[in-house]
């Protein structure tokens, strides 16, 4: 099983079309997610489910693959969605996405990949989950399921569905899912888990989606779900730290240890206080910085 690293972008592709999962999987996208759920007709999920296990089980014949490899399965309250987590994992996933997901669902996805687990002789927790938040009664658990889920990965932010909840305009300037985004990130941080952007479905617009991430990055989105892979790229760069980024976050922790050294902690940067949250700031980009090179 491929070791998550960094997320920075989550491509999503049909499981339902094997060159369209070939080809992410070529992508340069961090993480491939085959889709089993919405990108799927009723009248494809068995054939979908049966695409995206031979994939696996090609890939898990082979090298094995250069990414994460992620499902978004179908509900687990539906039958569908427990075949689906029952048969995938038999294969190197290592995540499943819980659409729509709320305290009961997470309990009972959790309960049934332990118990899949076991049988398998598989340690506890080894199948990440992801909980998509696309409907008012996951945002509003949203705290307590981390609590009651531990193998809890991370969110991802589902505007499409949460909005037509809500009755709302889908907009591309995003006012209207403002409350959602912070929430998500607040609790996201709180548990340690990654804060995951909802797509940007305007794919041709690329000025559209700079913006949008430029929003979401604002408030502390950590990564960005994408439609097509033509988003990928632009999804990279935002998110990896610049050169300038990096040399600025060096001078800060350089000027701050210093200022320690001498036994004087905070100290000044340009005119600007540097203290231990400032400096701990710069050490995280500097690192992240270390995993990525433009």
């Amino acid at each position: 099983m491929y070791k998550k690293g960094i997320r920075r972008s989550l491509l999503y592709t049909p499981g339902s079309n094997l060159n369209m999962c070939e080809k992410a999987l070529a992508s340069a996208a961090d993480s491939v997610i085959f889709d089993l759920e919405d990108a799927v007709s009723s009248s494809m999920k068995q054939e979908a489910r049966n695409i995206v296990c031979g994939l696996l089980q090609k890939m898990q014949n082979s090298s094995g693959c250069p990414k994460e490899v992620i499902v978004r399965v179908n509900p687990v309250s539906t039958l569908t969605g427990v075949e689906d987590v029952m048969a995938l994992t038999r294969f190197h996933v290592n995540a499943l996405i819980v659409p729509k997901i709320c305290l009961n669902d997470a309990i009972a996805a959790d309960v049934l990949l332990s118990g899949i687990e076991q049988s398998l002789k598989m340690q506890n927790g080894s199948i990440r989950l992801i909980g998509l938040i696309e409907t008012t009664l996951g945002l509003e658990q949203i705290s307590e399921l981390p609590r009651a889920v531990k193998r809890l990965d991370g969110f991802q932010l589902g505007a499409e569905d949460l909005t037509k909840e809500l009755e709302i305009t889908r907009t591309a300037e995003g006012a209207e899912i403002a409350y959602a985004r912070h929430r998500m990130v607040v609790a996201s941080r709180a548990y340690n888990l990654d804060a995951i952007d909802t797509p940007f479905a305007d794919f041709k617009n690329t000025s559209g989606l700079k913006a949008d991430i430029a929003t979401c990055r604002q408030i502390g989105m950590q990564a960005k779900t994408a439609i097509h892979p033509c988003q990928v790229d632009v999804i990279n760069e935002a998110f990896t730290p610049t050169e300038a980024e990096i040399l600025q976050a060096q001078r800060i922790i350089d000027a701050y240890e210093n200022s320690v050294s001498n036994n004087l902690g905070a100290c000044s940067l340009d005119g600007k206080m540097i203290d231990v949250p400032i400096a701990d700031k710069a050490r995280k980009l500097v690192e992240k910085g270390k995993v990525f090179s433009r």
